[in-house]
């Protein structure tokens, strides 16, 4: 309950732990997949204690995007938007948190202890120093009042004018934080409220198989974003060692659909390549197979000048296809579809 507003240097020991997290793995000995998962599962965990009792500046969230960023791209200018990222996966991101609507989360749980009226010593602290004789959905706040009352009150009107009324925005905290709901998933809740929501992508389903390697997903991601650009399309259906690739994938797994375009591709595995049986995944583990190391060789081929070796790339998905399945090529052409 500080009377002044922090600053972003009063923020210093939470960018210095981020800092700290980051610089402790060796990036260039992760692969992009690797990257994104700590950044959501590690990177990102150091601020829940932070939010969850502070607002968080635009210039402090700016510098812990910039951390993030660094850290997942090598390069100077990112192919994807950050706040695109921070989109669930069904919506074409990583699942990374948006922070302004984590934090803003976050704190609804402090509104909803103050309506509440539980019984700790600060909630009453608060309640007689600046309630006073008014409860927190009528209080006004004044110039001097503490800036994390101030922005809770900026919670409560936002909450009142998107449900509509005092009584429906109580009953969304309720439904969130009461009792009977467990807290992470009320705070998920309250988050998928506060968020910008995206339009589903009809592709999220096809990149994001259990089945295939995570290096493998993050590949079909970034590509899926990439606007259907004419060498992307070149590489993958146009260039005559590609297309040969393919012909041997489909007599292998006894596919009969071609591919012409990346977007092509996508609908296909769609709509005649659904189900959980082995050939289905063995099929979707070699299409990704095939898109991550044709990816990896024109890299290769850029960078290093390694000649591309289509029958090497075969073999390769062949290896991958059938330890990532733990399955024989017998096992695999003699299950149904």
């Amino acid at each position: 309950m500080a009377s002044k507003k922090l600053k972003i240097a009063d923020y210093a020991p939470l960018i210095d732990a981020l800092s700290r997290r980051i610089n402790a793995w060796p990036k260039l000995t992760l692969s992009y997949a690797g990257r994104a998962q700590l950044i959501q599962y590690v990177l990102q965990g150091v601020e829940c204690y932070w939010m969850s009792i502070l607002p968080l500046p635009i210039g402090v969230v700016e510098r812990i995007y910039s951390l993030c960023r660094s850290f997942l791209w090598t390069s100077k200018h990112p192919p994807i938007a950050w706040l695109e990222m921070c989109r669930p996966k069904e919506e074409g991101g990583l699942g990374f948190r948006e922070l302004i609507a984590w934090n803003t989360a976050l704190l609804s749980r402090v509104l909803w202890r103050l309506h509440d009226q539980q019984d700790a010593l600060w909630i009453r602290w608060v309640h007689h120093t600046y309630l006073q004789d008014t409860d927190i959905w009528r209080w006004r706040a004044k110039h001097t009042d503490s800036p994390l009352l101030k922005r809770l009150a900026q919670i409560r009107d936002q909450m009142v004018a998107s449900a509509g009324s005092i009584e429906a925005a109580q009953h969304l905290l309720h439904g969130w934080f009461s009792q009977h709901t467990l807290s992470r998933r009320g705070i998920s809740q309250a988050y998928d409220f506060f968020r910008d929501t995206g339009v589903h992508v009809p592709w999220a389903g096809t990149v994001w198989k259990k089945h295939i390697q995570p290096s493998h997903r993050f590949t079909l991601w970034l590509l899926a974003h990439r606007r259907a650009e004419e060498t992307q399309e070149h590489l993958f259906f146009g260039c005559l060692q590609i297309r040969q690739l393919w012909d041997r994938i489909r007599d292998w797994l006894h596919m009969t659909h071609e591919m012409t375009t990346y977007r092509r591709m996508l609908r296909i595995y769609m709509r005649h390549y659904r189900g959980t049986g082995l050939l289905v995944r063995a099929r979707h583990a070699a299409m990704a197979a095939l898109i991550h190391y044709v990816w990896q060789a024109r890299s290769h081929l850029r960078f290093e000048s390694e000649v591309f070796d289509g029958d090497h790339i075969f073999r390769r998905i062949q290896t991958h296809v059938y330890r990532s399945l733990d399955i024989s090529l017998d096992r695999i052409l003699h299950q149904p579809p």
